[in-house]
C-alpha cells in the first residue's frame, strides 16, 4: 500500500456513536439507558466504532437493530473491532461494561 492509499482510506472513516449522542426521546435508547447511563456511556470507547462516513450518516439515531442493518448493507468497514459488534444481539449497559473492559485489557497488554 502506498501512503496515498492509506491516506485515502482513513479520510473516509469517521467515529460512530452506537448509542447516539442525541437519541430521540421516544426511542428504545431512552428505555434501555437512563439519562445518567447515557451520559456515562455515550463517549466511552466501548460505544464508539469506526465506519465509513457514508455508513455513519446512514446509521443516524436509529435503534440498535436498524443501525446493525445499516452497518452491514454493502460493506461498512473491514475493521475487526467494528465488525465484532454485529454479533451483539442488543446494546445495553452490561454489554458496554464488557466491551469497555475488553478494550482496556487489550490496550494494557499492548
Amino acid at each position: 500500500e502506498s501512503e496515498q492509499d492509506v491516506e485515502r482510506i482513513y479520510t473516509t472513516i469517521s467515529v460512530e456513536h452506537v448509542l447516539p449522542q442525541t437519541p430521540n426521546p421516544e426511542s428504545n435508547w431512552t428505555k434501555i439507558f437512563s439519562d445518567g447511563e447515557r451520559l456515562f456511556y455515550t463517549n466511552k470507547l466501548c460505544n464508539l466504532v469506526l465506519l465509513s462516513k457514508n455508513k455513519n450518516s446512514q446509521a443516524r439515531n436509529f435503534d440498535f437493530e436498524t443501525k446493525k442493518k445499516k452497518y452491514i448493507e454493502g460493506k461498512a468497514t473491514n475493521l475487526v473491532r467494528t465488525l465484532k459488534l454485529l454479533s451483539e444481539k442488543e446494546w445495553t449497559p452490561s454489554i458496554l461494561d464488557r466491551r469497555q473492559k475488553e478494550i482496556l485489557d487489550f490496550f494494557s497488554k499492548s
